[in-house]
């Protein structure tokens, strides 16, 4: 067949291209998604799509192993196309300007300049070997050292209370600094906390609220928690003004670029032991039980307290009582700082569908008591509830707490070698960080 014979074929390449670039946005995106819950908005372009298809054409002009624009003048001097960052100029050392092909897949919070950081790092992907880089994306030398600079740390107060220092804040998460004298803890009282911006509360009981109502009068802090966390403390004097009723899914900025999010979740199943079980052993049974029958069941544990802990525990146990009306419904919380997600959890007990949306940098975890898994006690041990979280949850670090001996005769000094042991063969991406008392510790960034 001779050249005058050729039927000529049109291939619209930008078509397929721009087909091809959409659906590998959107597999992009829902991969996003599983990582941190949260959807994006994607755009492509059948210009931007062609010039990037063309990168070959366009190195091979060059001479360079970079997708360089070195020629193609009509290409290169067209401002609209720099506008729409189809084409990007860059500084580069050894060449000076060079114009660059830009990504011809946009998502809504995801950089697509070289350099750039995703609003808050949200969708960025979360995991970096590299301590010059933020949520996958390099620096310039001068911002990586300003970022390294900063830190975030934590120190412990025992039970589940900790002191977040992040972003020049100070955020207490729950307030339970008081002990019985025959408890392990700081010596502390909540009396002594002098600097607070924030306290972030996950549930009413005592043994995570008692102490905030003092702090938040001493330092003005505000306060997040439940609506019958705020009852209580509206109670006890605190101002309803410095309150913030949360239920799951509130957002709250707290200001200094660190936001906070409540999520629902579930109290660990209390009613079901008087003192605790050994993070190893293993607990069967007690599955579908009405309201009624667990509330026949934690009666007994009141009964418990009443005669079978120490004198100074019971007395501890009255002065702390602020007339709570249960859990109030127990909350997670995720961080969004400068330096990285942070989860706090304060009472074994979870729903599954909602951790598993969730990838924060670092998890602490309660590791106290029966583990609750939507609803129903864990058929299983409190290490392997532990381990089970962290494998939805796919942290980098994971840091325990409620594990001490807050209050002798119901709870326990855990041994976490059984808890470490799990998560080394469920989650063995998670590394399990130990804290002391106000020791401390840096949590973020993870370097």
């Amino acid at each position: 067949m001779g050249p005058s014979s050729a039927t000529p074929v049109d291939v619209t390449v930008a078509d397929h291209i721009g087909s091809q670039n959409l659906s590998n946005g959107t597999l992009a995106t829902l991969f996003a998604r599983e990582r941190t819950g949260r959807g994006q908005k994607v755009e492509v372009s059948l210009v931007g799509g062609q010039i990037f298809a063309q990168c070959s054409d366009l190195l091979w002009a060059s001479g360079r192993r970079y997708a360089l624009v070195r020629s193609y003048d009509e290409i290169t001097q067209d401002e609209a196309l720099y506008e729409n960052e189809y084409l990007q100029r860059i500084e580069q050392p050894e060449w000076g300007e060079i114009t660059m092909v830009g990504c011809p897949i946009r998502m809504s919070d995801t950089p697509s300049r070289p350099g750039a950081i995703a609003r808050n790092g949200a969708n960025t992907p979360r995991r970096s070997s590299s301590t010059s880089a933020i949520r996958g994306r390099r620096l310039p030398r001068s911002a990586r050292a300003a970022y390294c600079s900063r830190m975030t740390t934590i120190d412990w107060y025992g039970c589940a209370t900790f002191c977040l220092k992040t972003a020049g804040m100070k955020i207490f998460l729950d307030a339970y600094i008081d002990r019985a004298a025959n408890a392990q803890g700081t010596g502390l009282r909540a009396d002594d906390v002098k600097e607070c911006d924030w306290i972030v509360v996950g549930h009413s009981h005592f043994d995570h609220l008692y102490g905030a109502e003092r702090i938040a009068a001493n330092t003005g802090a505000k306060l997040i928690g439940s609506y019958e966390t705020i009852r209580v403390m509206e109670q006890a004097g605190v101002s309803v003004g410095q309150m913030i009723c949360v239920a799951g899914g509130e957002t709250i900025n707290l200001g200094n670029d660190v936001t906070v999010t409540a999520y629902p979740s579930q109290h660990s199943c209390v009613w079901s032991h008087t003192q605790m079980a050994p993070p190893g052993e293993v607990c069967i049974g007690d599955l579908g039980l009405t309201w009624q029958e667990q509330r026949a069941r934690f009666e007994e544990l009141i009964g418990y307290f009443a005669n079978d802990l120490e004198k100074v525990a019971i007395e501890h146990l009255m002065a702390s009582s602020q007339g709570d009306r249960g859990d109030g419904g127990a909350l997670v919380y995720l961080f969004d700082t400068p330096d990285g997600r942070l989860l706090y959890q304060d009472t074994s007990g979870h729903w599954s569908g909602i951790l598993n949306t969730l990838r924060p940098d670092v998890a602490i975890l309660a590791a106290a008591g029966r583990g609750n898994v939507d609803g129903e006690p864990i058929q299983g041990s409190l290490a392997q509830f532990v381990a089970r979280q962290a494998d939805l949850l796919r942290p980098r670090r994971v840091i325990l707490c409620h594990h001490d001996d807050w209050l002798p005769g119901f709870s326990i000094d855990t041994d976490v070698a059984p808890i470490r042991e799990e998560l080394a063969l469920v989650a063995p991406g998670t590394e399990l960080v130990t804290l002391s008392y106000l020791d401390g510790t840096e949590i973020l960034p993870i370097r």
